[in-house]
């Protein structure tokens, strides 16, 4: 059973003490900056909001099912932005559920070059069913539940986490630099059921380049690197993103870059819809050995930016006269 196998090499609690990582995969990346890094915020100039549903590995039974939401903006009083992000990731058993505010803040080096440093703040929750697992020592006959395993839950069981995430991003007119790392705490979740047991999260970080040029009259072409790592692991992603006619983006990129990490050819569509909405949808194509029971990974993106500025300009300071209440200076 492919769940099974899945889930037991994800959940062998024999040492009461575990790693793991929890931080969902997304291809369309460049499309959702914010999800990766909290000092994205406001780099979208205007009130911006993201969602995006993914599926991947089609044809492989538990595999990872994963929605994001978030929402940031400008935030013309402090000179910086401040942003919304929540995850939702299924995968077999296990339920991973984030939801962090971020607040990040803009310093103009130039009249080209912005930098922004940014920190999200939230919880983690880590659910796993029990009564989706089975063990080979368990017994499920008739009415009995028993995994004869100590280390695993019966039913549902959830554990909580605090999270600390940071972030740098560098843009330039041209070019866009972006650097962050999430669960910078190091959290430790908690189970208790039939015994108790820990995981330890792990920090992730992640890094990102795209240069944009133009190449012919509304034609441009932007080349995008991405790279995240445990620092144990490394899985690099590159790819070129071309616009057309302002309106349409096609991209295509793979993941993985020796016979261990090789992992996916992905190919992107993009349309601006008005003035406010952009749609995409990337599609994986999977390379490594999980092509022969998968059909690939989709993934849908949906964009909207509000294109003008909340509220009005910033009030100047008025200080009042005690003597004349009615005439300031």
């Amino acid at each position: 059973m492919i769940v099974r196998t899945l889930l037991l090499s994800l959940f062998v609690f024999a040492s009461v003490q575990l790693s793991a990582q929890y931080h969902p995969q997304y291809s369309l990346f460049d499309f959702n900056a914010h999800q990766f890094n909290p000092a994205y915020a406001g780099m979208d100039d205007y009130l911006s909001v993201t969602g995006a549903v993914r599926k991947q590995w089609v044809g492989l039974s538990g595999s990872p099912l994963t929605q994001n939401v978030n929402v940031h903006l400008p935030w013309l009083y402090t000179g910086g932005a401040v942003g919304l992000n929540i995850d939702n990731d299924l995968i077999g058993a296990e339920r991973n559920t984030s939801v962090t505010l971020t607040y990040a803040q803009h310093i103009n080096l130039s009249d080209d070059a912005t930098l922004s440093v940014g920190v999200g703040a939230g919880l983690l929750q880590k659910s796993l069913d029990g009564t989706k697992l089975r063990t080979p020592e368990g017994n499920y006959e008739g009415s009995t539940f028993d995994h004869n395993d100590m280390s695993l839950p019966l039913g549902v069981s959830s554990a909580f986490a605090p999270l600390v995430n940071g972030g740098i991003w560098l843009r330039f007119d041209r070019l866009d630099i972006g650097v962050s790392g999430f669960n910078l705490l190091d959290s430790e979740l908690k189970y208790s059921f039939q015994q108790d047991v820990s995981i330890r999260l792990g920090r992730t970080f992640f890094a990102t380049a795209g240069y944009k040029f133009d190449v012919a009259d509304r034609l441009a072409l932007k080349p995008i690197v991405f790279a995240k790592t445990d620092l144990v692991e490394t899985q690099l992603e590159a790819g070129l993103r071309a616009t057309i006619l302002d309106d349409f983006l096609v991209s295509l990129s793979m993941r993985g870059y020796n016979d261990v990490s090789l992992d996916a050819v992905i190919v992107g569509l993009g349309v601006r819809v008005g003035e406010h909405w952009t749609l995409g949808y990337g599609y994986d194509a999977t390379l490594s050995a999980l092509r022969t029971v998968s059909s690939g990974s989709h993934e849908v993106v949906i964009k909207y930016n509000l294109g003008r500025d909340i509220g009005g300009p910033i009030p100047s300071k008025i200080i009042y006269n005690p003597r004349y209440p009615e005439r300031s200076f």
